[in-house]
């Protein structure tokens, strides 16, 4: 076995560019799954307690709360997604590895190894590669961690945040990972004994006597040089990775852009209709005269879920009336929208769960049911807000009409419970922090998964035309003209692949 080991390991070693890029690659993925989960795995056991205990959140934890429960999913995700791109990769790799070592397997057949022999060699291999990688991700992770760290105290101004993970999170990033590794490139292996021996040691390839699908297709396209395609896509691998690393590239690229400008929208959304300077709220509901102005408009505010085809979403409910200057609900035209004839959403409830204008949704508060016709979508309604008439508010929790508990106004109060609307917009900036974070995540995913993978594809490419670059060489071809032969046809479908997807 010492020397299946040493030349398959050579083997190996004679690969290292592809290995390094697969290394980085497991790094990577590594470093993303422990660098999320160093930040947030004690804190959600920390929030978890105080509300099993029952200590109420204050606002600012309710929504760092949150913020961990979206950032756990977020990564689970793209954690899955990146081990399965990998596990395809590998696979493709290790293939690669075995189809160009023919000689070298018929070789160890023939003295006797089995092909399990074999396949437990390359499983070796690759259970320590991933095991280091995976220990070297979780290192840069711990210590990457105090950034994410810092920038959510800083965003939700929330104090004693832990930085640790939990066990079942580290066997998930190390040994689950390796495991399916191994078993990636156990999968890879099997066939080895079905080969004829003698066949392997005279490398003769049996699919390279008949053309295959991809010269067969070549030839149907009006395409100039067609050779020179038919050498770069007659290697499957490398043309699979080519569109993997493309396709992956422009799904993250697209979903930061899509993150990044829903934040902008959000933020501006939040601007419009709003001429009110401050915002004072109360903890108990008031009963006072308060004249009706476009100094001081009061407005009823409380908590609901919202029932609609199954769901049940907590949302806040706002009894606003229409006639007033201090804030104007908007439609998608800019035009204003009427609150007296039922209930107007926010435009999350459409995009997330498909309600519709038309729609009949129900309210439940404290226990009672309120059928409600969504009579138009506010482009620029509060967030996770509902807004009816002040009238409809006060009857659904059985109050006076004129009872309320905010004031938008534009003068100054000594009042304790008053934020002015520049500090409204500053809360609703920090709250897209995590937006922001995760389209810098995404791009960053993008950019380095297609670079890597673009590159191990055209290495790829390039490893299995070592033979018809010599060629090209002996017969006086330049560098330039071997490389416009060669690689030509990369950039040309890669730029085919950037359009399609």
């Amino acid at each position: 076995m010492k020397l299946l080991y040493k030349h398959i390991f050579k083997e190996f070693i004679t690969k290292r560019s592809m290995l390094g890029v697969l290394s980085l690659f497991l790094i990577f993925i590594s470093f993303m799954y422990f660098f999320v989960h160093f930040s947030i795995d004690k804190n959600l056991t920390l929030f978890d307690e105080m509300l099993t205990r029952g200590k109420v959140l204050l606002d600012n934890e309710e929504k760092y709360f949150i913020a961990l429960e979206n950032n756990q999913i977020l990564i689970r995700n793209i954690t899955l997604a990146m081990v399965g791109i990998f596990s395809l990769i590998l696979f493709l790799f290790i293939k690669n590895i075995i189809g160009k070592s023919q000689i070298k397997i018929g070789y160890f057949l023939s003295l006797g190894f089995s092909s399990k022999d074999i396949i437990q060699v390359y499983v070796s291999i690759i259970t320590a590669l991933s095991f280091v990688c995976s220990f070297v991700g979780l290192i840069l992770g711990f210590f990457g961690s105090n950034i994410l760290i810092s920038a959510n105290a800083h965003t939700y101004l929330v104090n004693g945040i832990l930085k640790g993970i939990h066990f079942k999170s580290f066997i998930m990033g190390t040994i689950l990972t390796t495991a399916l590794f191994s078993m990636i490139t156990y999968l890879a292996g099997i066939g080895i004994e079905r080969e004829d021996v003698a066949l392997m040691i005279k490398h003769i390839d049996m699919a390279a006597v008949r053309p295959g699908i991809v010269e067969k297709i070549i030839q149907k396209f009006p395409i100039y040089n067609k050779f020179s395609y038919k050498l770069t896509m007659k290697n499957k691998s490398a043309f699979v990775l080519l569109v993997i690393a493309i396709v992956t590239f422009n799904i993250m690229f697209i979903l930061s852009v899509s993150l990044v400008f829903s934040s902008f929208k959000i933020l501006e959304s939040q601007r419009d209709g709003r001429s009110y300077l401050y915002n004072i709220y109360y903890d108990d509901y008031q009963t006072d005269d308060l004249i009706y102005s476009k100094e001081a408009v009061p407005y009823l505010k409380y908590e609901a879920d919202i029932e609609f085809k199954g769901n049940s979403i907590k949302y806040n409910v706002v009894g606003l009336d229409n006639l007033n200057e201090a804030f104007h609900l908007l439609d998608e035209k800019g035009r204003q929208v009427d609150t007296s004839e039922g209930i107007v959403l926010n435009p999350e409830l459409e995009e997330n769960y498909g309600i519709k204008v038309g729609d009949l949704i129900y309210l439940v508060i404290k226990g009672k049911r309120y059928e409600m016709p969504v009579t138009d979508i506010g482009e620029n309604a509060a967030l996770k807000t509902v807004y009816v008439s002040k009238t409809q508010a006060a009857e659904m929790i059985q109050r006076d009409d004129k009872v309320f508990n905010g004031v938008l106004t534009n003068h100054l109060v000594d009042n304790s419970n008053l934020i002015s609307f520049n500090e409204e917009i500053s809360a609703i900036e920090r709250s897209l922090t995590s937006n922001k974070a995760s389209a810098l995540i995404n791009q960053s995913i993008g950019i380095i998964t297609g670079c890597l993978l673009i590159y191990l594809s055209i290495l790829i490419g390039l490893s299995n035309n070592i033979s018809n670059i010599l060629i090209f060489d002996l017969l006086g071809y330049n560098r330039r003209e071997i490389n416009k032969i060669i690689l030509d046809p990369y950039i040309v479908m890669s730029n085919i692949l950037f359009l399609l997807t």
